[in-house]
């Protein structure tokens, strides 16, 4: 991370957090689609049978992904996503830094929308105290709880 007086701050990490799936995550997805299926077909839903299907083709290709290397700024302007996407602080409500067991935390940046209010941003944990102290110029601290949405992430593994 470079801290340019206190002007810029600049990291790099990956989209995600990689978690390897083993052979029996994919059997366990493959033996859960096919239940479902089945149970579609008995309920005489065709369309919730090739819903099923596409979805866990999506799952086991996105399981496969690895992911890129980012690019994150914060300024005084907001917060830049490689070098393209701006979140200007006016778009933004609050924020929370949920610290996370090995190398990374987590930025949770609440965006004023309806449809996807949560911007979850990787953040390498030595880093914390400096994004903190940063963030806190032009936001508020929140409070973060866990959606279903991050449950059901953790337990599919991703």
């Amino acid at each position: 991370m470079q801290d340019i007086s206190h002007k810029k701050i600049i990291w790099t990490t990956p989209e995600y957090l990689y978690r390897p799936k083993t052979a029996s995550w994919y059997w366990k997805t493959i033996i859960a689609t096919a239940l479902l299926i089945i149970i579609s077909f008995w309920l005489k839903n065709l369309l919730f049978a090739i819903f099923i299907f596409i979805a866990e083709i999506i799952l086991i290709t996105y399981a496969k992904r690895y992911p890129k290397n980012i690019e994150f700024e914060i300024s005084e302007e907001g917060i830049r996503i490689d070098k393209k996407l701006l979140y200007s602080f006016d778009n933004l409500e609050s924020f929370h830094i949920k610290n996370g067991g090995g190398d990374f935390g987590e930025l949770i940046l609440k965006v004023k929308s309806k449809i996807n209010p949560y911007l979850k941003i990787n953040i390498f944990n030595k880093d914390i105290l400096v994004i903190k102290t940063f963030l806190q110029k032009y936001l508020e601290e929140m409070e973060y709880k866990e959606s279903l949405s991050d449950t059901i992430s953790d337990i599919l593994g991703f």
